[in-house]
């Protein structure tokens, strides 16, 4: 589908090129409709909500070409997303705010919840979006309402509920970049009390990275599908039952490692002037090599089994309703979910082979082609299963308005891990040896909260909100884990040119199998008091303070042990100065809000400097302070404009971090092991990072949007266009403020063009996305000795592709 590129290139000129012949044409003031969010868990105006909130729709979806959660971060500044090496090792913050962790055991800092049901862990929260009605994003703490692990806010999905009518469409997109996308809905009544929906999607995307190894996968490729339905019970007036399932199955090559930049060569190995990344990344052929270093496009991996990466997970829900009388509701959420994952990473990012010692370094992978040992099963396989149950009471009153309600879950989750080592040379073995090991850790998670929240209606002007909400938890943790093996180039000796491997100094020390169990529990509280004012028609002022907190994290990664099992659970204490206003005859919408907020012992993962052993700890706090703007314009009746922008100074307190590869004492590297100052240069392993920059937060980011509809009187069809831009910040990745390791600041432009029926039967639309063709990554590390310096990860949004969506309705 390549040839598709130009020809896309060209109309999408040509349109714009209409676009602007046609022009904005004076209209009067348009007016903004009015929208229903659930972030109180009951139905309310946006505008009437004391929290800062984001909301897509199902338009801005489409107007966006919004089709996975990944890309959410690109709609909403305050949000972003961290890539990883599967679904598991992702990360969303929200105002600076995450779990940053890419191990099993942590629960999340933003919770996903999905029709009232909060998803277990942040690898579940990568999937498409398939059929969604809003998306809200709220920010700042949520404890109250959505429980633990809220510390920086809520992602908040509704999905269409089945018709009274018969309705539904099909759908179809195309890219220039290989992606084949099919949607379709069917929805209707079955009986007088009964309607029901099925919403489908299969999804085929061609790997972004390309893999120059002859007859090797690319990586970042897709091929998914999934389904939901719902059947919508009227039992009587005032009881209604929603049941509904869903199902998805993919196969991925979600994220390998790109080197980005080699390790400084080593003092005459291999020889003067050669590198051995280089080598390696060339498979031999060091000016091959740095070719593939230089695009971030490009990999060279022989192992055919590194895009074998694979997860499903399954779910079903009841959702009851009884309406009691005009003012008294209860409301039951029962779930059940399962969520399985299996990843194979080619951990050393290369094309090493056994006949050449791997190009003189270790080779560092799950079972795969590149690995001696056959008794190691593919990959990392992942799974949790959970049961969650919620009851609520809600009463609307004249004065009051509350809900109180208790909360349940049991939650299991497991992780095994196979490895393989391949030491090219070593003294003690006289040759080259495979070493592997595989663990076998899980942890159990029971919790039970009860909560209250209400609203005191003071005057007709005048609000009082407070909430509060107790919870206990149980975990226990059961380890069956060898210790991974720590190497890296210092007990280098000398590189074999003959041969083409290294000698090592020194043996590897053997491994530690770590066995047993442990348990911990843990009693805490969240909570938020505030005001609302109504000062003048359609414009309030809140101000809130909140607490929230995620649960203890256990550490089921692969170095966990019994001395340590247990994290610290993190709290997060905020305070909030909003406005929501409505101006020019309600066509304009201007909401803002101005925010400090302390989290205590952050929960987080760390890359061990020169190895490929994570550790989990809890690493300091953050103190944060910051300011969101949103706005909507509805210029004229076809016309809307948005922007929003969001503005963070987000430090990180209390932390010390190993030093980053050639960081010196001058550059900060003045910690011993112990904690201490110290000026002895070969004393110095850590750095102290109070002050820091929060990971991956910019300081400054913004959208903003256009979206027009031109009428065509003569024709049976109008055409809607939409612009968006997004812009961010620079970033820095790593807690140790590596400055290799610093995303620069970029911006993407956004495009979309439809051709719509007036009666809204069908709908083809022309659509681009990063249209200005800039290059970013979405998290960059380093693993000297065993990956790169730097090494990254790279989304499809970091390279413009286009694209064509064919949708009809029939109703």
């Amino acid at each position: 589908m390549a040839h598709m590129k130009p020809r896309i290139k060209q109309l999408i000129g040509l349109s714009g090129c209409l676009t602007l012949s046609l022009g904005v044409a004076e209209h009067a003031l348009g007016q903004l409709e009015e929208v229903m969010v659930t972030a109180q868990k009951r139905e309310q105006n946006l505008q009437d909500v004391p929290i800062s909130i984001s909301v897509l729709t199902a338009e801005n979806l489409d107007q966006q070409s919004i089709t996975e959660t990944v890309s959410l971060a690109q709609a909403v500044p305050s949000l972003n997303f961290q890539a990883g090496f599967a679904p598991s090792s992702t990360n969303f913050n929200i105002r600076g705010v995450a779990s940053y962790t890419f191990e099993g055991g942590i629960q999340p800092s933003v919770a996903m919840v999905v029709d009232g049901v909060s998803l277990a862990r942040a690898g579940e929260f990568i999937s498409e979006l398939a059929d969604v009605e809003r998306i809200e994003v709220l920010r700042g703490p949520q404890g109250t309402l959505f429980g633990r692990n809220t510390t920086a806010g809520a992602i908040n999905i509704t999905t269409r509920r089945p018709s009274t009518e018969l309705e539904g469409y099909v759908e179809a997109s195309f890219t220039d970049d290989d992606e084949q996308l099919y949607r379709a809905r069917l929805s209707g009544p079955l009986t007088e009390t009964a309607a029901g929906s099925l919403n489908v999607f299969y999804q085929d995307r061609k790997g972004h990275l390309k893999n120059i190894y002859p007859g090797g996968d690319d990586g970042g490729g897709i091929e998914s599908w999934g389904a939901r339905a719902q059947l919508d019970l009227n039992f009587s007036d005032s009881v209604n039952l929603l049941l509904s399932g869903d199902y998805r199955d993919a196969e991925h090559g979600l994220s390998p490692q790109v080197t980005l930049v080699a390790e400084p060569s080593l003092d005459g190995i291999p020889a003067p002037g050669l590198n051995l990344r280089e080598i390696q990344q060339g498979d031999g052929d060091p000016a091959l090599g740095q070719r593939v270093i230089d695009d971030m496009f490009k990999i060279n991996l022989n192992d055919k089994d590194f895009a074998e990466q694979e997860l499903d997970s399954w779910g079903l829900s009841a959702h009851l309703t009884w309406e009691i009388d005009e003012t008294l509701r209860f409301v039951s959420i029962s779930a059940y979910r399962e969520w399985h994952e299996a990843v194979n990473p080619d951990i050393d990012s290369g094309p090493g082979q056994l006949s050449n010692g791997g190009y003189g370094l270790p080779i560092a992978l799950a079972h795969t082609s590149n690995t001696p040992s056959s008794n190691i099963p593919l990959s990392r396989p992942f799974e949790n299963e959970y049961f969650t149950q919620e009851f609520r009471l809600e009463q609307t009153g004249q004065s009051l308005d509350w809900t109180a309600g208790v909360f349940y879950t049991d939650f299991e989750e497991n992780v095994k891990e196979g490895f393989a080592l391949y030491i090219p040379f070593d003294p003690a073995f006289g040759e080259g040896y495979t070493t592997s090991v595989q663990t076998d850790n899980t942890d159990e998670l029971t919790a039970f909260s009860a909560f209250f929240d209400g609203t005191y209606h003071v005057s007709d002007t005048l609000d009082i909100y407070g909430g509060y909400r107790w919870t206990y938890e149980e975990v226990d943790v059961s380890y069956d884990s060898p210790t991974y093996l720590v190497l890296d180039s210092a007990g280098v000796s000398e590189f074999d040119l003959d041969n083409n491997i290294v000698n090592f100094t020194d043996p590897v020390p053997p491994a530690v199998h770590t066995v047993g169990e442990a348990d911990a529990d843990h009693t805490d509280w969240s909570a938020r008091l505030g005001a609302s004012w109504q000062f003048m028609d359609s414009s309030n002022l809140y101000a809130t303070v909140s607490r929230s907190f995620v649960g203890i994290g256990a550490d089921i990664s692969r170095t966990g042990n019994l001395d340590a099992a247990f994290l610290e659970p993190t709290t997060a204490e905020a305070v909030e100065f909003g406005m929501k206003t409505m101006l020019l005859d309600d066509s304009l919408q201007l909401n803002g809000a101005v925010f400090w907020q302390d989290v205590e012992d952050l929960q987080t993962s760390a890359l061990l400097p020169g190895t490929i052993q994570t550790v989990n700890l809890n690493a300091g706090d953050l103190d944060i302070f910051g300011v969101e703007v949103d706005a909507i314009w509805a210029y004229s009746d076809y016309g809307r404009i948005s922007a929003a922008v969001t503005y963070l100074d987000a430090e990180v307190r209390d932390l010390l971090q190993p030093c980053w590869p050639g960081q010196t004492i001058e550059t900060g590297c003045n910690i011993d092991v112990n904690g201490s100052p110290v000026t002895d240069p070969d004393a110095a392993v850590q750095t102290d990072m109070d002050g820091s920059d929060a990971p991956n937060t910019p300081e400054l980011a913004y959208n903003i949007g256009i979206s027009h509809i031109f009428p065509l009187d003569n024709l049976s069809f109008d055409i809607h266009g939409s612009v968006n831009y997004v812009w961010q910040d620079e970033v820095n990745f790593p807690l140790n403020g590596d400055p290799l390791l610093v995303q620069d600041s970029f911006g993407l432009l956004n495009f979309s063009l439809s051709m719509v029926d007036k009666e809204d039967r069908y709908e083809v639309t022309l659509f681009g996305r990063n249209i200005n063709d800039e290059e970013f990554y979405s998290d960059s590390s380093e693993s000297s000795g065993f990956i790169a310096r730097q090494y990254v990860r790279v989304t499809r949004g970091a390279q413009s592709f286009y694209g064509v969506r064919l949708k009809y309705n029939f109703m």
